[in-house]
């Protein structure tokens, strides 16, 4: 679990929030291209969350991504925008599945004041639900559509406590749409090469062009994990 001296920081950035959770293992944590900036006023850790969930929590609200690096230290930067060469059928990739899933979308996400409802005027006797949710959520104006989800299926995001302006809360629903779709379109190559065209090893958080000409497939996709792998059966980069 997550150790601290004090389970509430105040006036803080996310950069500085998970800079204080790997404090304790002696973990640097650093910034690039000002990912982790978001301002927190006021943020609560659960106790029972573990170090790895207290930066998720905090990197979802500041939109950006985290991972460590080959050193053991961590880093939190932007959507990666380097384009690092191409991925081909037949060339230089052996095996690509490719995953086109529902699972962890949501119609609308939709951010919502966690303090009391106040009412101004009196609910009517068949429609309470619905007035105590426009009280909770409209003054917030943060809202998030996913237009390939049909059904009605709505995640509710809590505003976290001093976002005055919910700035914060309407970059949070747009994340959470855009990464939970990212998410859900997943493509597995098994490549022949530890190493892009450039020459250097495959890196996280970096854009590659991936081709299946039999098919007409082409996308730029972002890595997301990168195993390598060498044995009997060769070297192989397993790329998601």
């Amino acid at each position: 679990s997550a150790l601290f001296s004090t389970y509430q920081m105040n006036n803080t950035t996310v950069l500085g929030i998970a800079q204080q959770v790997c404090q304790q293992a002696g973990i640097q944590v650093r910034s690039i291209g000002g990912a982790g900036e978001t301002n927190i006023q006021q943020f609560s850790v659960i106790l029972t969350e573990t170090a790895y969930e207290v930066i998720e929590r905090a990197t979802r609200l500041a939109g950006c991504l985290f991972y460590d690096q080959p050193d053991g230290s961590i880093v939190l930067t932007p959507l990666g925008t380097k384009n690092v060469g191409c991925l081909t059928m037949g060339q230089n990739i052996e095996r690509m599945s490719v995953l086109r899933s529902l699972s962890g979308r949501y119609s609308n996400v939709q951010a919502i004041i966690q303090n009391m409802a106040v009412l101004f005027t009196p609910p009517d006797d068949g429609n309470k639900q619905t007035q105590q949710m426009q009280a909770q959520t409209a003054p917030v104006q943060a809202s998030a559509n996913d237009s390939g989800v049909k059904r009605p299926r709505t995640l509710l995001i809590p505003v976290e406590t001093g976002d005055a302006d919910y700035a914060v809360a309407r970059q949070r629903v747009q994340w959470e749409v855009a990464r939970r779709y990212g998410r859900s379109q997943v493509v597995e190559i098994t490549s022949d090469s530890w190493r892009d065209s450039n020459g250097d090893l495959w890196q996280p958080n970096t854009i590659c062009t991936v081709s299946r000409p039999q098919t007409g497939f082409k996308k730029d996709l972002l890595i997301a994990e990168i195993e390598f792998v060498q044995g009997e059966g060769g070297t192989h980069a397993n790329l998601v």
